[in-house]
């Protein structure tokens, strides 16, 4: 009977760690991933950054990549390390956000304690869903992040065709819009050409009408008042 309760005891104990990875590991990745942001759900991306107390501050880089380029506000935050297991720590403010626009950014934190940074990101709930490189490098790494010759940071997979996919689609619809805000512009402008000419033509009708009735009535006031004093017998 002990040896029954001590193996199911421990039977719940391994499913719960691997409920608890299994939690963290759809919430939370390391560095040097593709991730997928889906809307109205936080995904943090971890980093555990060593600071020796006798230096500086460890600056860490934030490299990122939007692979499904459109314009998002994503919500930015980093959380310091804590003290507690499972738990972030106090926030960090930033001064940049995650670029969505498919160029290679960085953003830039420094590293005053040992521990787990957490990069938290939080997409709109109306916006689709994105996808994004996402990698982290600092001063003190053992292994320095590939670079090209002119000291750009270089992702771990070769760019390919469909990588421009989206890209190119995005570009297709902003050309689109472009052309039929022209076509509105265009039809804009007829009907307002239309409106000036029609009110011009009022215009100069109603000038002509004006003189007309003029003449007529000095023509009319000269006839009558020549009668009037040809009756009279005045003049």
């Amino acid at each position: 009977m002990m040896a029954a309760s001590r193996v199911l005891v421990l039977v719940t104990v391994c499913l719960l760690c691997a409920l608890c990875a299994r939690v963290v590991a759809a919430t939370s990745v390391h560095a040097g991933v593709y991730a997928k942001l889906l809307p109205g759900k936080e995904f943090c991306a971890d980093y555990h950054a060593y600071r020796d107390p006798q230096s500086d501050p460890v600056p860490v880089t934030f490299h990122h990549r939007c692979i499904d380029p459109r314009l998002a506000g994503i919500t930015t935050k980093l959380y310091g390390p804590s003290s507690e297991p499972l738990k972030r720590g106090p926030e960090i403010p930033l001064s940049e956000t995650i670029d969505t626009f498919g160029d290679i950014s960085q953003i830039l934190f420094y590293a005053e304690k040992t521990g787990i940074y957490k990069m938290c990101f939080l997409l709109p709930l109306k916006k689709p869903a994105m996808r994004f490189e996402m990698s982290f490098s600092a001063a003190n790494d053992i292994v320095e992040p590939p670079k090209v010759e002119d000291g750009a940071f270089v992702v771990d997979k070769p760019p390919e065709m469909a990588d421009y996919a989206d890209r190119l689609r995005m570009l297709n619809l902003s050309v689109e819009t472009t052309v039929d805000e022209l076509r509105m512009y265009q039809t804009r402008r007829y009907f307002f050409d239309k409106t000036v000419n029609s009110a011009f033509c009022v215009c100069v009708f109603s000038v002509l009408l004006n003189i007309a009735i003029a003449v007529g009535l000095t023509l009319w006031s000269e006839k009558y008042l020549k009668r009037y004093f040809v009756k009279q017998k005045i003049a």
